[in-house]
């Protein structure tokens, strides 16, 4: 037996005090004899005797009172205790929770919450005897091979001692239906439950799907609750990024805009937030944000790599570093493929246009009519100009591309006509023109209404008294009823000059004149050449997910992107995977999420990159 408090064993001397007043009351006294008392000799020599006995009795429980109250104080403690025969009864199954969410990494006097819990574990494990096991859940559901009940102690401490809190957060909930469930299949006397958390609302869940496990732990389990929550934590988080820009040209800033939202109980006064671009810092702003508000910060900065780029937006640390970064990306390719179907004459100024541009070195284009699409491998094609009509033209595979997420830009040619372009506009989901002016040099169409903010046109041609554009004078056009999609620029008979329509994923943007001198002055305009040059980076650009990858949920890239062979990814953190397409639809699951930040799919021996 050993003693916690030894040093209070020292008040059994107190248990003397009885025995002294008792030894004192025993004192002889002077013997005087009174004539009167004679009747006492009378008394039983019995009685006497009674009395004798029952002031020992009490003398012995006032020292056994005194001395069970010294030895309550000192903490007796029994180890080890063995009865023959009943070994088996003292053996013990012990379940640990870890809650190892990345909120367990605030630092406070102690040392960071995980440490503790470390610490904590080692403890018990230290605790532990031959023949007992024991059996760790986290609550990410991480190192589930640790959940199966074992007696090899030295190892486990070894593995907690290596383990640091994830990004992955799990519900405590289903890690005791999971403690409960072990406990309840051991064999052992003695079960025993230690869950070690900051019991954060999210780790807790939802209070109306908690499960009642009353039944399953009762009494008999021993259960410890260790709650590390000591500190007033300061935290704001980045929740949301958004890259505004839906064209990416290469030189040319692009557009961000971070969610930051406080969740301390004070206010943030000259927070800083960064936006990194492929590693390098690019832009940095400052915010201010009263405690439990959420704000919007955009920021800008330049992108000239091509290929794939990884956005990161990032806040100054605080006592909860895993919340302070939000990932994005973007694609510029590193070679642009244009295809032109239609006529030499109706490409021309096309054509002129898009050579006349700053990427026009890495720009490959390919001239085809329009009724040889069928020929065309899309695999690779960023997008496509037709102009003209097609007749006669299988434009399944045309269709299809644009179906799938491809951009085409749509014109008519010198010589069509109302049939043929109605035809060849309502393949794309386009609403056919109601009319086509022809010779019309009297009144000629021009430009009333033009949406400076959409994508196409947005930022370049502003000047310093506002924005502004030339219209052209139109002498034969199509009328296209306003609308049936998004109108562009109107012209002054109350119909569309250019308008872009979603057919499947993919985008449409269609023309009321053709591209040639005949038809009015449009190709010789300031506007017609950067409108081409631009209309090729916004048709062909990826648009950012609009839902985001969260750690531990599956990326799933289809077959129409992946197509067949491997598929190579670079994880953050990560050694390089080969992913095989599956044999169904030749697309990709990959479920190793555990970090956040931008992975990248690379089809093999291709330079283009796959984002999900």
């Amino acid at each position: 037996m050993n003693f916690l408090s030894p040093g209070l064993l020292f008040g059994l001397l107190a248990a003397s005090i009885p025995i002294l007043i008792h030894l004192l009351n025993l004192r002889k006294l002077k013997k005087i004899d009174f004539s009167t008392l004679h009747f006492l000799k009378l008394i039983e020599k019995q009685k006497v005797r009674r009395v004798k006995l029952i002031q020992w009795l009490l003398m012995a429980l006032r020292v056994l009172i005194i001395a069970m109250l010294v030895l309550g104080f000192s903490r007796p403690v029994i180890q080890d205790v063995r009865i023959p025969g009943f070994t088996s009864a003292s053996k013990t199954s012990a379940v640990i929770i870890i809650d190892d969410s990345f909120s367990m990494e605030v630092v406070d006097g102690r040392g960071s919450y995980f440490n503790q819990v470390k610490n904590g574990v080692n403890l018990i494990l230290s605790g532990l005897k031959e023949g007992d096991d024991v059996s760790i859940i986290f609550t990410s559901e991480s190192y589930p091979e640790l959940s199966s009940p074992s007696a090899d102690f030295f190892n486990l401490k070894k593995i907690i001692s290596q383990i640091e809190p994830g990004f992955q957060t799990g519900m405590l909930n289903s890690a005791i239906l999971k403690a409960a469930s072990i406990i309840g299949q051991s064999e052992n006397l003695n079960k025993e439950l230690y869950i070690f958390s900051d019991f954060q609302k999210s780790t807790l869940g939802n209070e109306k799907e908690f499960t009642d496990v009353s039944a399953l732990l009762d009494s008999r389990v021993k259960t410890r609750l260790f709650n590390f929550n000591s500190k007033e934590v300061v935290n704001s988080a980045v929740t949301g990024v958004k890259v505004n820009n839906q064209v990416f040209e290469p030189g040319k800033d692009i557009s961000v805009t971070a969610t930051i939202r406080n969740y301390s109980e004070d206010d943030v006064n000259n927070g800083i937030v960064s936006l990194f671009v492929n590693g390098e810092r690019g832009a940095q702003k400052s915010y201010n944000l009263a405690e439990g508000k959420i704000t919007d910060v955009t920021l800008s900065a330049r992108v000239d790599k091509p290929g794939f780029s990884e956005i990161r937006v990032e806040i100054e640390e605080d006592d909860l570093k895993a919340d302070n970064t939000r990932f994005a990306s973007i694609y510029l390719p590193y070679e642009f493929k244009v295809v032109l179907l239609g006529k030499p004459s109706d490409l021309k100024f096309i054509n002129a246009a898009i050579e006349a541009g700053s990427f026009a070195g890495n720009m490959q284009i390919i001239t085809k009519e329009i009724s040889q699409t069928g020929s065309l491998d899309f695999d690779e094609i960023n997008m496509v100009i037709a102009a003209g009509a097609g007749n006669g033209g299988d434009l399944s595979k045309l269709k299809e591309y644009v179906k799938q997420g491809g951009g085409i830009m749509l014109f008519p040619g010198d010589n069509t006509t109302l049939a043929e372009y109605s035809n060849l506009l309502s393949s794309f989901g386009v609403v056919a023109p109601s009319e086509m002016k022809k010779d019309a040099k009297a009144l000629p169409g021009k430009f009333t209404s033009i949406r400076f903010e959409h994508p196409l046109l947005r930022e370049i041609f502003q000047t310093q008294y506002g924005n502004s554009v030339e219209s052209p004078e139109l002498f034969t056009y199509f009328r296209l009823p306003s609308g049936s999609g998004a109108d562009i620029i109107s012209l002054s008979d109350g119909g569309s000059f250019l308008k872009e329509t979603r057919f499947g994923k993919g985008k449409v943007i269609t023309s009321a004149a053709a591209a040639v001198i005949p038809a009015g002055n449009f190709p010789v305009i300031p506007i017609f050449a950067p409108l081409i040059y631009r209309s090729l980076f916004y048709l062909a650009s990826q648009e950012p997910a609009g839902e985001e990858s969260l750690i531990g949920e599956q990326i799933l890239i289809s077959g129409k992107k992946t197509g067949g062979g491997s598929i190579e990814l670079a994880a953050p953190g990560e050694a390089g995977y080969v992913l095989q397409t599956s044999a169904n639809n030749g697309g990709v699951v990959f479920d190793k999420t555990i970090r956040p930040g931008v992975y990248k799919f690379t089809r093999e021996g291709k330079r283009s990159i796959l984002s999900p």
